[in-house]
């Protein structure tokens, strides 16, 4: 949004839509509207006692060191995820919308210069971070959908051919989101819908006794939430815990303490990332636990060998 009112701004004042006057009073103003949600955050976590440099890396810092974290280890799955989301952005019909505007870009800037380059300025910036992303889940499409709205809306103005093309694709869109809406409705109340975590963890709720903890492997956030239970392990994410905990000493370290999770999933494999840290994990693991049975998915799970609980018995959807 900030770049699209930047560009719009500076577009306009310089083939003079606007006075120089005029555009500085503009600029001020949005400036300061900018800094409102941002000084209130900054009072927030003052106020919470949160350091600044700790937001600060949490803003932009983890981004850094997990981009490098990602360009470090395996890719296949990110490149099968990038493919899929090329797919599923062509379904859409935004590669449609947004290859419209590109062909036609010369006469529309000719007709609005000013929203025709904060469109496409707005567009490079959210292609860039998705790109920049490095993990390609399907949901980070949702970034794209305002600027390719916009991108729709200067192309199905004109009565001409581009015009009713433009609405077609906008048209099929609808009715493609309706369909999708309807199916996924009907897999829904036929109770056909995967729920592999969430499952998992209603059975580990079931089979729990209450000040019991656990943590999952490979960061399935939704599984630890649906059973109820605290993890002693800060990194509910694989990234975060591959980013600031890379060698798994962190984790060794806990499973090895008398603090360690009642209960223990490995829903990724141990040695996905660091096949090294993976093994000397799986020795700290086999000596602290027993396997209990299989999660959802065909998925491990391990529990404290000096406790008594009941096997997990998960009801599995799909």
């Amino acid at each position: 949004g900030l770049v699209f009112g930047g560009v719009l701004l500076l577009v306009a004042a310089l083939g003079r839509e606007v006075t120089l006057r005029r555009g500085a009073a503009l600029a001020g103003a949005a400036l300061v509207g900018a800094a409102v949600p941002v000084l209130a955050t900054l009072g927030w976590a003052v106020a919470a006692g949160v350091r600044l440099e700790a937001l600060g890396y949490a803003v932009w810092g983890f981004r850094t060191d997990a981009s490098a974290v990602l360009a470090a280890q395996p890719a296949s799955a990110p490149t099968e995820r990038a493919a899929l989301l090329v797919v599923v952005a062509a379904g859409a019909g935004m590669v449609a919308v947004i290859g419209g505007l590109l062909v036609h870009v010369r006469d529309e800037v000719g007709r609005d210069a000013p929203v025709t380059w904060a469109v496409l300025a707005m567009l490079g910036a959210d292609t860039a971070a998705l790109v920049a992303s490095g993990s390609y889940w399907r949901d980070y499409l949702l970034v794209l959908v305002p600027s390719t709205a916009l991108a729709a809306a200067l192309l199905v103005r004109r009565r001409s051919k581009r015009g009713v093309a433009m609405r077609a694709v906008v048209v099929a869109t609808a009715v493609s989101s309706a369909v999708s809406l309807v199916v996924w409705g009907t897999v829904q109340v036929l109770d056909l819908q995967e729920l592999d975590e969430a499952d998992t963890g209603a059975a580990l709720a079931a089979a729990a006794e209450p000040g019991d903890t656990l943590t999952v492997f490979g960061g399935r956030a939704d599984l630890q939430l649906s059973s109820g239970m605290d993890s002693p392990y800060p990194y509910l994410w694989s990234l975060p815990m591959r980013t600031l905990d890379p060698e798994l000493e962190r984790l060794q370290e806990l499973l090895a303490s008398p603090r360690r999770p009642t209960w223990f999933v490995e829903w990724v494999h141990l040695g996905a990332w660091t096949p090294e840290a993976g093994a000397a994990l799986r020795e700290v693991l086999e000596e602290h636990y027993v396997e209990v049975g299989g999660a959802c998915g065909d998925h491990r799970v391990y529990l404290r060998r000096d406790a008594e609980r009941p096997a997990p018995q998960p009801r599995c959807h799909g």
